[in-house]
Parts: structure tokens; C-alpha cells; sequence
């Protein structure tokens, strides 16, 4: 059931129950609403008669029928496709339909966009970290550490050695 016909069933069952006999108080306990919300909506009853919702204001929506059918269209075809590139192959930009709009409307079709994985780099400061650690390893490899015959080695997966000549 969609939520504007739930909202008018909760709305009648109000009245109905007030009908019955029952105080506000019980109403709100049973349908597990506010004291409040009941009394708005009975007040509303009694004033004009009507349960419906007030119009409200908001702004139209800057696609049809048509272009929602054609945007899901699109995104069928080519699944890996992004909000921009659906937009201008509908040649929806002269309707001054954001991207933000052609991806509610997939999310109101239920077609769902997902971001795809990307291996994350490592941190700039990290990475010249990692840079000048190697640059001083290469540095100290070839540094002799005894005056005797010995140097100082590095390789590359770490380990130490002191190797004699």
C-alpha cells in the first residue's frame, strides 16, 4: 500500500474510533500516534469534513514520463554508463535537467548507480617517505663501515648482512 493511501486508512480509522466512543488519549496509544496528530486531524474533520492532504508547495518535476522512460532506456543499455553521458545522449541539457535529476529518477525506477571500485593510492607525505627511505638504503649500501675488508649491505627485502671481500 503506498504511503498516501496509508496515511488516509490511519486518518479514517481516527475518526472512526472517535465515532466509537474512544477518548484521544486511547486513539493515539492504539494507532500509535501523538495526541496531538489526532487532534489535528478530528479538529480538521469537524472544521471542513475533509482528510486529505493540504496541496504543498514545491517545485515541478523537469522531466516527463517520456524522458524517465528514455533515461532508464539508456541505463539498461549500457549499464556502465554515468549520469552525464545519459543526459547529453537524450539531449536532455536544453531542458536544463541537472545530473542529480536523471539519477533520482533512476533511483525513483529502482536502477541503482553504483561508484565503481578504485585501488586507493597511498598519501603524498607517505610516499616520499617511502622515497627518501630508499634513496638513504641505496645511499648506505655503498658505504664501507669498517676500514678492514667489510661493508654494509642492504637488500631489497630488508634483511642486514655484513659481507667480508
Amino acid at each position: 500500500m503506498e504511503s498516501r493511501q496509508r496515511r488516509a486508512v490511519e486518518r479514517g480509522r481516527i475518526i472512526g474510533m472517535r465515532e466509537a466512543g474512544h477518548s484521544i488519549s486511547e486513539i493515539a496509544r492504539d494507532l500509535g500516534l501523538t495526541r496531538q496528530t489526532v487532534q489535528r486531524w478530528l479538529t480538521r474533520w469537524e472544521e471542513s469534513g475533509n482528510l486529505e492532504d493540504r496541496p504543498r508547495s514545491g517545485k515541478p518535476k523537469m522531466t516527463s514520463a517520456e524522458d524517465t522512460a528514455g533515461i532508464r532506456a539508456a541505463v539498461e543499455r549500457n549499464p556502465f554508463t554515468n549520469s552525464v553521458s545519459v543526459r547529453e545522449q537524450l539531449g536532455l541539457e536544453s531542458l536544463d535537467v541537472s545530473d542529480r535529476t536523471i539519477r533520482r529518477r533512476l533511483h525513483e525506477s529502482r536502477i541503482h548507480h553504483h561508484v565503481p571500485a578504485t585501488k586507493g593510492g597511498i598519501p603524498l607525505r607517505q610516499h616520499f617517505g617511502n622515497m627518501w627511505h630508499a634513496t638513504l638504503l641505496h645511499i648506505l649500501s655503498a658505504i664501507p663501515l669498517v676500514q678492514q675488508e667489510a661493508t654494509y649491505s642492504m637488500r631489497l627485502c630488508g634483511m642486514q648482512h655484513i659481507s667480508t671481500c
